[in-house]
């Protein structure tokens, strides 16, 4: 137990730990994704398939399907340094 506790603490965050609140148009799907490992992110912006899906190892995705005139920014950033890190950044990408 101490062992998960102390793992718990290196990564910074709780279970129990409170999330801000979300305000209009926010949503937030973090209780049904924890502790998932994710196998593939799939990035489309076809004229007939617009959708972000995050694949977990365990067989469940996560789809969000982008609807016409849509600008997505992607960055994955690294949050265990004081100001953040980018770590990458994809082309911008308009879904019509």
């Amino acid at each position: 137990m101490s062992e998960q506790k102390s793992e718990r603490e290196r990564d910074g965050a709780s279970e129990d730990e409170e999330l801000p609140p979300l305000g209009p148009g926010q949503f937030r799907c973090s209780k049904e994704i924890a502790g998932k490992r994710v196998r593939s992110v799939y990035i489309s912006y076809t004229d007939q398939y617009n959708v972000v899906e995050v694949d977990f190892t365990d067989g469940t995705s996560l789809s969000v399907e982008l609807f016409p005139m849509v600008e997505l920014k992607a960055e994955l950033n690294d949050w265990n340094v004081e100001n953040g890190k980018l770590v990458k950044a994809w082309p911008r990408m308009i879904a019509r």
